[in-house]
């Protein structure tokens, strides 16, 4: 019951710690994870696919390229 009861407690300062406000709608929502490992996440999502598609991109003097810009 204890061990329970610890879990519980950690479950709702977990919650309450990470509330944020959103400025444009002022509700609360629960963020999992802080804006810097957001970021940081980002980050190795983008290094990824960069070097995943390297063959497959454009250069910025391609006609294709040219044609959507």
């Amino acid at each position: 019951f204890l061990g329970l009861s610890s879990f519980g407690l950690l479950f709702v300062v977990f919650y309450f710690t990470h509330l944020e406000v959103s400025p444009v709608t002022g509700r609360s929502k629960l963020l999992l994870l802080g804006k810097e490992q957001f970021r940081l996440l980002s980050e190795l999502e983008y290094e990824a696919y960069m070097e995943e598609f390297k063959n497959d991109m454009l250069t910025e003097k391609d006609a294709r390229y040219l044609a959507v810009k």
